[in-house]
């Protein structure tokens, strides 16, 4: 005789969270699909590892590693677009920060971010001033 167990929901969810999690998913995107709170993933997570008898890795270093850190943009991450528009406008780097009332130093950290982000090379300011 051959008995069929049904997986249980929490069985699915481990092995759900599991995947997107070695997917390089962040943990409040596996919550979101699966429809459940972030500390039930964490312990999702912890479960698995512990029943596979694996270490789970430290959460912070795995986060630095991860495409999307946070749920919300940094507030340099939410407005490298406008800078950038600006920046394609041939706008100078003096007249950015008054445009969008953020600091001077800020509109670097804003353009290296959004090059970084697409792979391109970061422009040297010596070079773009003398192309404007």
């Amino acid at each position: 005789m051959i008995e069929f167990i049904q997986p249980d929901k929490a069985e699915q969810q481990r092995e759900s969270a599991k995947r997107m999690y070695d997917a390089q998913e962040p943990e409040f995107k596996i919550a979101e699909v699966l429809g459940v709170s972030r500390s039930w993933v964490t312990k999702l997570i912890n479960e698995v590892f512990e029943l596979r008898g694996e270490k789970k890795p430290d959460g912070r270093s795995r986060r630095s590693k991860l495409a999307v850190k946070h749920k919300e943009p940094p507030p340099y991450q939410a407005i490298a677009e406008r800078v950038m528009k600006l920046f394609r406008d041939k706008k100078r780097c003096d007249e950015i920060p008054t445009a969008l009332e953020i600091d001077r130093n800020m509109v670097t950290k804003f353009a290296n971010f959004w090059h970084e982000q697409r792979g391109l090379p970061v422009p040297d300011g010596r070079t773009r001033r003398k192309s404007l």
